[in-house]
């Protein structure tokens, strides 16, 4: 999967999600990262190559970098696409919002409320050729669904670990065999604990696996409580798999 597909598809799965609820907790980061996927694929379509963070290889231009960008090309002398130009009538705005939600998605508070005419403007960008790609992913409400979902259990995971001692963090690892099949056979059988999302330790207790086979476990993580359903389980696998791709291209190009 190209870094362009792969950046168009987080746009739109991030944006059906924030769709189902402004102030919903984890609302922030689902529009930070739809909006910086959507302008990955927008850039790297008008001028490829400078969707990349100069200096560090494979990382992308945050998405108040993209949008500074795009606002420098249209101020500067360069030949503009009607495209670009209805995008850039969005900069303004998507800029305010990105920066007045950035200490809500950084744990220290802050305006966490979307308001929707920056929804209406993350959504306008859809019409610029790189993305056309909303109606394709709105006919899977229920995938929607369950990536807000995962917002929600992050943000309350997130917001329980900080309750928690280290002291309580090294006790409940040391207890995960606990939370594991005591029967040997069934033990054996099982999946091993994965790293957690929220807190990174090895104590997500796995249920199964995501449907691509990659691995990414399904399961709550006996630590922070977080729990990873089968649609954030199958976003992280298409990601993993897309890392693949790109680092097997690197490899056949050099």
């Amino acid at each position: 999967m190209s870094r362009s597909r792969h950046a168009r598809d987080e746009y739109a799965q991030n944006t059906l999600a924030l769709g189902l609820g402004y102030e919903r907790p984890g609302a922030p980061a689902l529009f930070d990262a739809a909006v910086t996927n959507a302008l990955v694929a927008i850039v790297a379509h008008e001028w490829p190559g400078e969707e990349v963070e100069p200096g560090r290889r494979g990382h992308m231009l945050s998405a108040r970098g993209l949008l500074t960008l795009i606002d420098e090309k249209v101020r500067g002398d360069v030949e503009l696409s009607d495209a670009v130009r209805r995008v850039a009538r969005n900069v303004g705005l998507l800029r305010k919002t990105v920066t007045e939600l950035a200490p809500a998605r950084h744990g220290s508070g802050g305006w966490a409320f979307v308001h929707p005419d920056a929804v209406e403007a993350l959504r306008d960008l859809n019409q610029h050729p790189a993305l056309l790609v909303l109606d394709m992913f709105e006919g899977d409400e229920r995938e929607a669904q369950d990536l807000a979902r995962d917002a929600d259990a992050r943000a309350f995971a997130e917001s329980y670990l900080t309750l928690l001692s280290e002291d309580e963090v090294a006790r409940r690892v040391a207890n995960l065999d606990d939370a594991l099949p005591f029967d040997p056979t069934e033990r054996a059988a099982s999946f091993d604990p994965q790293e957690c999302d929220v807190c990174g330790q090895e104590a997500l207790v796995v249920s199964s696996i995501d449907p691509h086979g990659v691995g990414v476990g399904v399961g709550t993580c006996f630590v922070c409580g977080y729990h990873r359903g089968e649609a954030a389980a199958t976003l992280e696998a298409r990601h993993r798999i897309y890392l693949d791709d790109e680092l097997g291209s690197e490899s056949s190009s050099g």
